[in-house]
């Protein structure tokens, strides 16, 4: 009994340990600058005292990921701990010169847990996104982690990409990566400053923004809000959003997206193949700046005909610009003829990047509107 209840033999106990919570990853002098959050314990527990921040951030250099990542032990009184990390930021330096080299520093590590979500800093040094102070959440840390299940969950904008799907789908032939992006908004410098959090406006708002498109593990371009969320959409992404058709200058009809699924069938002929992109949504209405009566159902099937004109025409134009501008298959239609046709694939998959932009394929959009909102009819109707 002794010897097989004599405890574990690794174990490391919280006051012997650095938490990190994340980690910043930028280029600098020609070598890696490897920036961790670290949980100050004395300011992370309920009866804190509040008088500092409840986290610390460390940055060192190397030649390499480890190299720079060990270096951070010569300033740290306590071993560096990668078991609760949540965040990778990636500047966009790196990212556009290739991320591989840091992916399998980051995947061979035993503590670091291979669905940490990734992101790539724009216009802002990766550092500095985790140098800034934040509100309502106490660490930027947790705000980074909340903002993207909140994105996810209720805008669709963007969603989460973690290492291992990032790796897998670098490494995959048949699918390009995207992965969401992060950047400060406000003065930076004085969002350093301990005193922002206190204020009614911030100095600065930790902001995520759409996609970074990537061939292979290189960077090489952002899409715009309207491209990214009908990528989500085409891609069984959404949960929930909102999707608006204009009516007139500063008019709209707007469907808060309660339900969302779409399909890609492919069709194959004369071995070329083409898509068949089918979406159904169910909503309701957000916004109607109309004067019709809408407890007419004839009325109700002209906003779902206009949603489904201008939705129709938003992911259109969406896959053309993936398609000609970034040549990049982020949607997946290779991995669709490699799941479904793989000895077609098999023939095309050495053209496929010359393939891809030539593609053909046709949008079919369902819009089904369940209710009008917490009121019938549009108070412009009463007005007029």
């Amino acid at each position: 009994m002794v010897l097989i209840l004599n405890g574990c033999w690794s174990k490391k106990e919280l006051n012997e340990l650095s938490l990190i919570t994340s980690m910043a990853i930028d280029k600098e002098d020609n070598e890696y600058l490897i920036t961790l959050l670290i949980v100050v314990p004395s300011e992370a527990t309920l009866d804190a005292s509040g008088r500092s921040s409840p986290a610390m951030i460390l940055s060192s250099k190397g030649v390499n990921i480890c190299d720079a990542f060990r270096k951070s032990t010569l300033s740290l009184s306590r071993a560096p701990n990668l078991t609760h990390v949540q965040n990778v930021i990636i500047s966009e330096e790196i990212a556009r010169e290739g991320i591989s080299d840091v992916l399998d520093s980051l995947i061979r590590d035993e503590q670091l847990r291979p669905n940490v979500n990734v992101f790539v800093a724009k216009d802002k040094k990766a550092k500095e996104i985790l140098s800034v102070y934040t509100t309502i959440e106490n660490s930027v840390s947790t705000k980074i982690m909340q903002l993207i299940v909140n994105s996810q969950t209720n805008y669709s904008l963007t969603h989460p990409v973690t290492v291992l799907q990032l790796i897998n789908e670098i490494v995959n032939d048949s699918q390009e990566a995207h992965v969401p992006g992060i950047t400060v908004e406000g003065d930076l410098e004085k969002g350093m400053t301990q005193d922002s959090p206190q204020r009614v406006e911030p100095y600065v708002n930790v902001k995520l923004v759409p996609y970074a498109v990537f061939q292979k593990d290189k960077m090489i371009g952002w899409l715009d809000d309207e491209t990214s969320k009908m990528l989500n959409l085409v891609n069984n992404e959404v949960i929930q959003t909102m999707l608006s058709a204009k009516i007139d200058d500063n008019k709209y009809y707007v469907l808060e997206v309660r339900k969302a699924k779409s399909k890609i069938k492919l069709k194959v002929k004369d071995n070329k193949p083409s898509f068949d992109i089918q979406v159904k949504i169910e909503g309701i209405i957000c916004q109607a700046d109309c004067t019709m009566d809408l407890s007419l159902p004839k009325n109700i099937e002209k906003i779902e005909q206009k949603l489904v004109d201008e939705l129709q025409a938003q992911i259109e134009k969406s896959i053309n610009t993936i398609q000609t501008t970034y040549k990049s298959d982020v949607i997946g239609f290779g991995t669709i003829i490699h799941r479904t046709k793989p000895k077609l694939w098999k023939k095309i998959k050495k053209d496929w990047d010359e393939i891809f932009p030539e593609v053909e394929f046709t949008v079919q959009v369902q819009v089904n509107i369940k209710q009008q909102g917490s009121i019938i009819n549009p108070i412009n109707k009463d007005i007029k």
